[in-house]
Parts: C-alpha cells; sequence; structure tokens
C-alpha cells in the first residue's frame, strides 16, 4: 500500500513538474527545442512503427522491403499485402511525428494544444469555399512549376548528386504510385484518410501552427515566417525535384494561416490538394483518366490560372481582415 501511494504521488509529481517546464524558455529555444524532438521522434516513431507494422503483418519483412526499394523498377512489383504494410508503416509514424510530438511539445510549453496552434479558431463558410478556389485554380501554376523543376540539370561536376537525387525521387514516386495504386472503393477511402486526412492535419500542425507561429513571433514579419516554413516544409520532404512546388504550395498554406489566424483554412487547402492527387489516381486506375493528364502541364494552363489564383488569394486576404485585425493579436507583426 505504501509503495503504491509513493508510486502514485511520484507520478503525480513528474506529471505537475514537466507541464510548462518550456513557458519561460525564449522563442528561438523553443523553435530549436521543437525541430530537436522533431527529428528524434521521427526516428523514436518509425522505429516504433517498423515494430508494430511486423506485428501485424508478419509474412512482410518490412526492413528488407524498405532497403531494397531503390532496386525496384515499378510500383507493380508490390504485391498487395506489401501495400497494405507501407501504408500501415506511414500512418504509424506520421501519428507520431506530426500528432504526438507536437502535443508533447506544447504539453511541456503549457499551453493548450488547440490554442497554441491556431485549431480553436473558427472561420465563416465562405471563406472555405474561397480556399477551395485558391487551391483548385493553383493546379495548373504549380504544376507547370513542377514540370520546370524536374527538368532542372546539374553541372558535370555534381552528376553524382544528381543521380542520387533523381533515385530519391524515382523511389519517392513509386512508393507513392504503390500506395495510390487501387480500384476499390475501401481502398480509395484509406488513401484519403491517409494521404489526405492524416497529412495535411499532421503537416500543417507542425509548419504552420507550430514552426511559422515561432517563427513568427521571432523574426515579427509574417512573410519571413511564412517562407522560411514553407521552405523547411519543402526541404523535409528530400525530393529535390519537386521542391520549388512544394515551396509554392507550403508559402500559400502560410498566408491562408497568417491572414486568418486560424489552422483550419490551411488544413481545407492542405486536404484538397492532397485530395485532388489521391481522386486523379483513382480515376487513371479505373480507367476514366489517361495517365498522362497527371504527368504533364503546359505554360498556357499555367498562365491562364495564374490571375485567378492571385484573385482568389486576394479575396482570401481580404475577407479575412476582421479576423487578423479583430479576432486576433498579434502585437507588432508586420503584415
Amino acid at each position: 500500500m505504501a509503495h503504491d501511494f509513493f508510486l502514485i504521488s511520484f507520478t503525480q509529481i513528474y506529471k505537475y513538474s514537466m507541464k510548462g517546464i518550456l513557458a519561460s524558455f525564449p522563442w528561438l529555444a523553443r523553435f530549436f527545442i521543437f525541430t530537436g524532438m522533431l527529428l528524434v521522434g521521427s526516428v523514436i516513431a518509425s522505429y516504433a512503427s517498423l515494430t508494430i507494422t511486423d506485428l501485424i503483418f508478419p509474412e512482410v519483412n518490412l526492413f528488407e522491403l524498405l532497403q531494397n526499394v531503390s532496386s525496384t523498377e515499378s510500383s507493380d512489383a508490390f504485391t498487395y499485402v506489401q501495400i497494405q504494410a507501407l501504408k500501415c508503416f506511414q500512418f504509424i509514424g506520421s501519428l507520431g511525428q506530426y500528432v504526438l510530438i507536437p502535443m508533447l511539445f506544447v504539453y511541456l510549453c503549457g499551453e493548450s494544444f488547440f490554442a497554441a496552434t491556431g485549431m480553436h479558431k473558427h472561420v465563416h463558410l465562405r471563406i472555405y469555399l474561397l480556399v477551395f478556389l485558391i487551391f483548385f485554380s493553383s493546379v495548373g501554376f504549380i504544376g507547370y512549376i513542377n514540370e520546370l523543376n524536374q527538368m532542372l540539370t546539374f553541372p558535370s561536376s555534381l552528376s553524382g548528386l544528381e543521380h542520387s537525387l533523381r533515385q530519391m525521387e524515382n523511389e519517392a514516386m513509386m512508393q507513392t504510385e504503390a500506395f495510390l495504386s487501387t480500384t476499390s472503393l475501401m481502398g480509395l477511402l484509406l488513401n484519403i484518410l491517409l494521404v489526405a486526412v492524416l497529412a495535411a492535419v499532421g503537416e500543417e500542425i507542425v509548419f504552420r501552427g507550430l514552426l511559422q507561429n515561432m517563427l513568427q513571433k521571432l523574426t515579427k514579419n509574417v512573410h519571413v515566417a511564412v517562407w522560411t516554413a514553407a521552405a523547411i516544409f519543402s526541404f523535409v520532404h528530400f525530393q529535390f525535384f519537386g521542391f520549388f512546388p512544394r515551396l509554392l504550395l507550403g508559402a500559400i498554406l502560410g498566408y491562408l494561416f497568417a491572414w486568418s489566424g486560424s489552422l483550419w483554412p490551411s488544413i481545407a487547402g492542405h486536404f484538397i490538394n492532397n485530395f485532388l492527387g489521391v481522386m486523379g489516381y483513382y480515376f487513371v486506375n479505373n480507367g476514366m483518366f489517361d495517365e498522362h493528364v497527371m504527368e504533364e502541364a503546359s505554360w498556357q494552363y499555367a498562365l491562364f490560372s495564374l490571375p485567378f489564383l492571385l484573385l482568389f488569394l486576394f479575396l482570401y486576404n481580404k475577407a479575412t481582415e476582421h479576423y487578423r485585425y479583430g479576432e486576433r493579436l498579434d502585437d507588432g507583426v508586420q503584415h
């Protein structure tokens, strides 16, 4: 009985001594601590995800499968069970890295998770309509930037580096195609949950709700915060030949958050962007679209869509002014 009482007391003391331990730390220190937690947490989450996935799919040697992705010639080489194991691995790892680690960090800061990430604020339904129009109109322009990014070449002295980066790009593309290679409704719903919902919520919590918010408090300039967070967001995907379109995507999401003070519009935008990709693969796999539709983007389409993208961003900026200057308090921040 005495031992149980001591254990409970120690647990309570530890719990309340850890909560808010980072509250007095300056924003720069919090930024580096959170970055370190993400790096360490990603390793721990990957190991835990690998272990759990091996228990669920004992017939798949997941570690060996991940090691041999570079030697796989196409996504068709993956079996159904291997794809399900990869999805399980991705789901658990993402949950740990993009949800549990941020929740722990906010807890150590002694803040409310929803308030710290901007998820406690809601916006009018018309704002979400503008978000949809922004991302629908961005497809052509961002797609063309992706085409240009893919065509970048390195000097001959860096040919080895270019080969390694393109190999990483091909591996990521094969895994994406394997993830999204489904023709069933249940497979589609699972892809939407994994690629659209979880990625949108988790990545927006990390890169906009926390990192961009801390950078904004550090720099006192929303534009520096938006583009720095967007650059980090693009870099950590480790796909150089998709860096610039992802940078633009991150910047658009960053302004949606910064202008409204709510994380939900950027979550909605991220969801729409990924959802369109998931649905595109689904239609191609079912023979409804030609596969080349997913691969090519013309400069004419980009030039046509860009004015609409800028117009809808302008309208969003105007529509969220009262959130920015009324309900939201960002003293000293330049807009």
